[in-house]
């Protein structure tokens, strides 16, 4: 392996019998040099971590043979204190309600998006499968999410001024799209419990939840249409949705 200084000695001499450069290729030639200079330090560095990097994919697999209800309330922990953080983020930025609003809007949509997501993973990867039982909590704090995203409308931007809000909502299909979701989603949030699916009967429970697959949609296409300018996103998401629902219209039984 050859040294730094050796590299250097080339790129020293490269220069010296090269004719006059200008200042670009002069920095380009520093910047390549800089990096092969390095990049046999980094990869050192990197094989001096293996040992590590196995400890921690022991520590991970540790993670997956924990009980069921051990990792829900992990679960439930995780995204508690990404909500706590998210909120400290906003109360830090410079526009509380924009930024407090838009964290709970565009997350709200991944919990429910991967929520729905987990059942056709299940049939792909056993992993996944052995965490099938978590796709409640996922879709629960999707809701949550959501939730809190109508209430700081209410609240915070619009002041519980009734009218104003019904005029807005009146003029805009992306705020009437929203609130479409969120009255389906709230009793499918409702419903999530034991005692429900025992009330109810699972044939009534299930065809209840089968709203799931018109409220993501619609929250889906809220995120969209919300986008002034970004619209990669929720476009992304939109085909992820797409295939869902093609496979569960593959698979429906």
């Amino acid at each position: 392996m050859r040294t730094c200084a050796g590299k250097y000695t080339d790129f020293k001499n490269a220069l010296c019998t090269a004719p006059l450069l200008n200042k670009a290729e002069c920095l380009s030639i520093a910047c390549r040099s800089i990096a092969v200079c390095y990049s046999d330090w980094i990869i050192f560095k990197f094989l001096t971590k293996l040992k590590l990097s196995s400890r921690i994919k022991g520590a991970v697999l540790d993670l997956f043979n924990l009980p069921i209800t051990t990792r829900k309330h992990l679960l439930n922990l995780g995204l508690c204190l990404a909500l706590i953080w998210g909120v400290y983020d906003a109360l830090m930025g410079p526009d509380l309600v924009s930024d407090l609003r838009d964290f709970t809007g565009r997350y709200g949509a991944y919990l429910l998006l991967i929520s729905l997501l987990v059942t056709p993973l299940s049939q792909r990867w056993r992993w996944v499968k052995r965490h099938l039982a978590m796709r409640r909590n996922i879709g629960v704090w999707g809701f949550i999410y959501a939730a809190l995203h109508v209430l700081i409308w209410i609240m915070l931007e619009f002041f519980y001024d009734w009218s104003l809000m019904l005029d807005e909502i009146a003029g805009n299909l992306f705020i009437l799209l929203g609130i479409f979701a969120f009255l389906l989603l709230l009793p499918l949030a409702l419903t999530s419990t034991h005692k429900a699916i025992k009330y109810l009967g699972y044939r009534k429970w299930q065809l209840l939840h089968t709203l799931t697959y018109v409220a993501i949609p619609a929250v889906i296409a809220h995120h969209f249409m919300a986008q002034k300018t970004a619209t990669l996103e929720p476009l992304l998401m939109g085909l992820v949705l797409f295939l869902v629902l093609v496979w569960r219209y593959r698979h429906v039984r």
